[in-house]
């Protein structure tokens, strides 16, 4: 694999038995901690800045870079499921969508 960007490439589940990396920017790996299983799955139109697995390691948190109307670069938080189904735009509780650079998945 050659291509490997970001702050979170890779990201690792809490039990320590999957890893998930962005490569090309526009594609998320997933594969067992030994490089087993490797399973592409995304191969998104706009390129993730980075990702983070969720405390049950059956999901990712990424932001994925877009552009407003203007041209302005954004980074729109996303779900990403091991399926590969990417949900819509993350949004907090009064509706206003959630931007960030870097996602790292916080558990108590």
């Amino acid at each position: 694999m050659s291509g490997l960007i970001g702050p979170s490439s890779p990201t690792v589940t809490a039990d320590g038995r999957k890893l998930a990396f962005i490569e090309q920017s526009t594609q998320i790996y997933v594969a067992h901690r030994d490089g087993s299983g490797l399973t592409k799955l995304t191969n998104s139109e706009h390129p993730f800045a980075s990702i983070s697995f969720g405390p049950s390691g059956d999901v990712l948190v990424a932001a994925t870079r877009t552009k407003d109307v203007t041209g302005f670069e954004l980074h729109q938080m996303v779900f990403v499921k091991m399926d590969g189904t990417v949900t819509e735009q993350l949004k907090d509780a009064s509706g206003v969508p959630i931007y960030a650079d870097t996602v790292v998945w916080l558990s108590k």
